[in-house]
């Protein structure tokens, strides 16, 4: 079997075999020594005591666990954990080195108790050591996967060692195997050296700081209960693990009894115990290399653990009935051994992995705490209690009595199983802290409190105006009342503008009820702003205020009053102003002056009267594009059938004002919208903005109108998944069964694709630009379906997995990952998990449940079947870059699958297609390789190249000869520039700032975003050829494309943080 095989069937992948080698190294030769160090200990402790006595050794480890783990956690935040781990292992290894000189050689008081003792500090020291490297260097996921591989190593160490010692043992004695355990112990260091050297451990420079604030003005005690109930998952974690610990000291303590009674010499004594124990790590290491992280996955966490400590109280029931039942005492013996052995081959081959993968969620300070905690703490707990325990009962009993002993065990696995559930109760919400700690929370607001909204009520009568304006806008969260009638009124004729406009926003809201007096009284102020007026005055207007008041507002000046006021007036035709504000409207309608007409469209849309539709319906229509984009967007506030149809017909003309006006139309609009995006007469970008019109109208209709549209439109199959999003945002979603399907299709997609990636990489050409656009395809996916988790599954959990995703950090998506198994069903999150977790390609590939035997075998024909897109539905780009690639690459094809392309709508797959079938250019580059510029440009690196492509129709191309200016300081920035070739240089006056002369360099690219004065001139170095965007182009693209803005304002935003880095480096500095 080939190591890639090996690598296989033991769930490693390729990135991770070093690493895992080199931990297993470490585990195997600290396992052998330890083990030769047990089986020296235990015989000449057993040749010369009573296993009564164990009770006293159980004890006395218990202090001197508990002082060892208090030193490790102290020494821990003294030293990084790189040079700490290599002190540990010189530290073991010479205290074997002096017990074997000193101890074995000069009489001693006490010696046998000492050296079995020290066996459980070697042993807590050497797992303290490797499990804090292990937590540093694996996250969640690795952790499930890999803890069971890299701990396998001390299986068959102590297999080989209880081996050798009971082979040996007659020819050297039991002290002079503590010279094998020495050299075994020695012999890890390489290893952990070379993981050292390698930097793969992280930087823990926090790990100092936490530590010592924890105990930092704070009693012993205080601190000691504070490591426990600071976390309830390291609680139950400790609880957990002192009941386990418990049940294997006093199930081994009862299995040696009987055995001492049968074996009387050290050397005997050594033979069996080296025998016995080498069978036990024989079937631990089977059942941990082939079973454990399979077992892991298949069961999850609550399963896996349960495994033990129910087949551990089977075991102890047979004991139970073997000696009732059938009064067989030998068989007793038999089965007690029996339960050792399953005891602990399932404790180290599936509890303790599972338990160390549940402490992965924790941040890095408490997963080493909560290392320390369950080794260093709860281990001596363990001892101190067995020890009394057993002391009493042997003096109780007088003797060693298996049934007790068997009832005891009874009722501490029953205890074991239920602080299972606890634990993974615990876990869950650990998991769902680990990925939404990085976002906010409204829940965060509440202000439930008497004495806070006092508080609160007293600093709005009497605090700043910041303060005041926070509070309003807090108020904004709240669902009971905080303003009374008393600060209503005062902050309603408060001296600050944002305060009475704050109060303004809050009535329309609804939060709070302003009286029509008041808000006349408000209007009667001469000095109120013109922003403000409006406001109040649209209040007033839903109000039941007076016609009379409101027809002295009809000539007002303002016309946004003005058409306030006539649409109060006109919607109430039983008032006696009603044909006074008929003849208002219809001058307006028929006068010359474009500002008229805009006035007469909006009152008759707020009036929302059936007689004067069809006047509303002219000024839809009106020549003028002002007065009918004003009137567009007016009828949207007026759900009305007719409406719709008229302002449908300007989609191609005004597709931003139609959707503004359709999604305020809300759901009267959607059979309309359905039947223009499935008709012929819509382009590509109508149906996907109309698409998600309709998801952001919401309700039933419009998710039942999406699942129409979906199989009838499969190229806009991610934009429908993300508008049925949007819906079941405002309602519930009732289709589980076809969104199931969805997703599962999507899976199978993804799956196809990720093997196509797999085909390319195996093959090892340079087809990088294939590569990439099939990553983009897997991210829309991706998109897709976690919005589709969200919508079947825990929407709240999904969408912080989303957000979590999106930031890329390897320890956060391994908790998103841990979260979404633990929500989405097996199914789907096992090939969705298999699909996006980074990792071996090969290995991913081999883990999938949906797997298709795909017809493109080779670079030709996955080219040809993006192209051909019969069953998977490809982004337009990745069509492109697919006749790219077969052009490039001069790669033979069938042209029929481009022909296709050469009359699409796209203009970057028109233009490649044309291409690929003919090798022209009109210009000095294609746009699929100015999209490629684009990428390369440090402000859009971080925009997919999907998206870039609806920019680079946009890139001039521009000339200038050495010496030219190409824009002057303090002129108007309204472009940006790319170099292609060619040097350009930044200047103020005659200084020179700097030069640049390097491909993809990019200069005046904050004109894009603003039109303010340029800081510097640039002028041509030399003969330059550039690429230019303007801003206004730019600006009307956005508002279509606002992805574009998302990844330029993300460049920005780490360039600005760099910068305020540097300046606290910069004032360090200097301080």
């Amino acid at each position: 079997m080939t190591i890639a095989a090996l690598a296989r069937l033991l769930n490693v992948r390729k990135e991770e075999r070093w690493l895992v080698a080199k931990l297993f190294w470490i585990q195997f030769f600290q396992g052998a020594g330890v083990a030769f160090f047990f089986t020296s200990a235990y015989a000449t402790f057993l040749n010369n005591h009573e296993v009564s006595d164990l009770s006293f050794v159980y004890i006395y480890t218990a202090i001197l666990l508990w002082l060892t783990g208090l030193i490790y956690g102290k020494l821990e935040h003294k030293y990084h954990v790189s040079d700490f781990s290599r002190y540990i292992v010189w530290f073991m290894a010479g205290s074997i080195l002096l017990i074997r000189i000193v101890g074995y050689s000069v009489p001693i008081p006490g010696f046998d108790y000492f050296i079995l003792i020290w066996f459980n500090v070697l042993y807590l020291l050497s797992n303290l050591e490797f499990w804090g490297i292990a937590a540093l260097v694996f996250e969640v996921r690795q952790s499930k996967r890999l803890f069971s591989i890299i701990s396998a190593g001390e299986i068959p160490a102590k297999f080989i060692g209880y081996t050798l010692a009971s082979l040996t043992v007659s020819y050297v004695g039991t002290a002079n195997l503590l010279i094998p355990s020495f050299v075994c112990v020695l012999a890890s260091l390489p290893f952990l050296h070379k993981i050292v050297k390698s930097g793969t451990l992280h930087e823990h420079a926090h790990h100092h700081f936490h530590g010592h604030e924890e105990e930092h003005g704070e009693g012993m005690i205080k601190t000691f209960i504070k490591k426990f109930t600071s976390d309830k998952l390291i609680l139950w974690l400790a609880i957990l693990s002192f009941i386990m610990s418990v049940c294997l000291v006093v199930a081994n303590f009862s299995f040696y009894s009987k055995i001492k009674e049968a074996y009387h010499s050290d050397i005997e004594l050594a033979i069996f115990i080296g025998s016995f124990l080498a069978v036990i790590r024989i079937c631990a290491l089977l059942v941990k290399l082939l079973l454990t992280s399979r077992l892991v996955a298949s069961l999850g966490i609550k399963r896996s653990l349960l495994l033990t400590p129910i087949i551990f109280t089977g075991c102890i029931v047979m004991v139970i009935l073997l000696r009732y039942v059938f009064h067989a005492e030998e068989a007793v013996l038999y089965m007690f051994g029996a339960t050792c052995i399953v005891l602990d081959v399932l404790k180290t081959s599936i509890n303790s992995p599972v338990f160390l993968s549940i402490m992965q969620p924790l941040p890095i300070h408490d997963r080493l705490r909560s290392h320390n905690i369950v080794k260093g703490i709860m281990d001596p707990f363990a001892y101190l209690f067995s020890g009394a325990f057993l002391f009493e009962l042997i003096k109780i009993q007088h003797g060693i009595n298996l049934t007790a002993l068997s009832y005891f065990l009874l009722a501490f696995a029953l205890c074991w199983i239920i602080g299972i559930f606890f634990v993974d109760k615990e876990y869950y919400a650990t998991v769902l802290k680990a990925i939404t700690s990085k976002f906010y929370n409204r829940s965060d607001l509440a202000i439930d409190d008497a004495d806070t909204i006092a508080f609160i009520r007293k600093t709005l009568e009497s605090g700043s105006e910041l303060e005041i304006i926070h509070i309003l806008r807090l108020i904004r969260f709240r669902e009971d009342p905080v303003l009374n009638e008393v600060l209503i009124e005062k902050l309603l004729y408060h001296n600050s503008d944002g305060i009475k406009d704050e109060m303004l926003t809050l009535s329309q809201a609804g939060i709070i009820n302003i009286s029509a007096a008041a808000i006349q009284k408000m209007l009667a102020d001469t000095t109120l702003a013109l922003p403000l007026k409006r406001k109040a005055f649209s209040i007033l207007c839903s109000k039941d205020a007076d016609d009379a008041t409101i027809f002295l507002h009809a000539q007002n000046n303002d016309d946004l009053i003005r058409s306030e006021a006539l649409g109060k007036l006109l919607a109430s035709p039983q008032s006696a102003y009603f044909a006074n504000a008929g003849i208002i409207i219809t001058d307006l309608i028929i006068s010359d002056d474009e500002q008229n007409r805009i006035t007469a469209a909006i009152s008759i849309a707020k009036s929302k009267n059936e007689v004067f539709k069809d006047q509303l319906i002219q000024l839809i229509n009106d020549p003028n594009s002002i007065v009918s984009n004003t009137a567009i967007n007016a009828s949207g506030n007026w759900p009305n059938e007719q409406l719709v149809i008229a302002i449908l017909k300007h989609i191609k003309t005004k597709r931003n004002e139609v959707c503004h006006a359709l999604l305020a139309a809300g759901p009267i609009a959607l059979p309309y919208i359905a039947a223009y995006i499935i008709s012929n007469e819509a382009n590509y970008d109508e149906r996907k903005q109309l698409l998600k019109v309709c998801g952001a109208i919401g309700g039933e209709i419009s998710i039942n109108t999406l699942t129409d549209i979906y199989n009838k439109l499969p190229e806009h199959a991610h934009t429908i998944i993300k508008a049925i999003y949007n819906c079941s945002q405002k309602t519930i979603v009732n289709n589980h069964i076809f969104l199931e399907a969805v997703a599962q299709k999507c899976i199978v997609e993804a799956a196809e694709i990720l093997q196509m990636q797999h085909q390319l990489y195996s093959s090892h050409q340079q087809l990088k630009l294939l590569m990439d656009t099939l990553t983009i395809e897997l991210d829309e996916t991706r998109e897709s379906l976690l919005y589709l988790f969200s919508i079947l599954y825990k929407a709240t959990e999904i969408e912080n997995v989303r957000r979590t995703l999106a930031l890329n950090s390897k320890e956060q998506t391994a908790n998103a990952f841990e979260m979404l198994e633990i929500s989405v069903p097996k199914k789907l999150s096992h090939d969705f998990i298999a699909i996006y977790e980074k990792g071996d390609i090969e290995q991913r590939v081999a883990m999938l449940y949906n797997k298709k035997n795909t017809v493109a075998k080779d670079t030709a024909e996955i080219s040809s079947y993006i192209l051909r897109s019969s069953e998977t539905i490809f982004l337009d780009w990745s069509k492109s870059c697919a006749a790219y690639t077969l052009q490039k690459n001069k790669i033979p094809y069938d042209s029929a699958l481009v022909k296709r392309y050469l009359y699409a709508e796209n203009p970057v797959l028109k233009e490649t297609a044309n291409f690929t079938l003919n090798n022209v250019m009109n210009s000095k580059l294609l746009l699929l390789e100015k999209v490629l510029v684009l990428k390369r440009t440090a402000i859009f690196s971080e925009t997919p190249e999907h998206i870039l492509a609806d920019l680079a129709p946009l890139m001039q191309e521009v000339e200038f000869k050495e010496g030219t200016q190409i824009f002057a300081e303090n002129a108007i920035g309204d472009s940006m520039y790319i170099i292609y070739q060619g040097s350009v240089r930044i200047h103020k006056g005659t200084t020179t700032l700097t030069i640049l002369d390097k491909e993809n360099d990019v200069f005046g690219e904050l004109s894009l975003f603003d039109a303010e004065k340029r800081s510097a001139s640039a002028t041509a170095n030399t003969d330059c050829f550039l690429f230019k965007i303007e801003q206004l182009p730019f600006y009307e693209l956005i508002e279509t494309r606002p992805e574009i803005i998302k990844g330029a304002i993300k460049m920005l935003c780490k360039r600005l943080r760099a910068q305020n880095e540097r300046t606290v480096e910069i004032q360090k500095e200097n301080t």
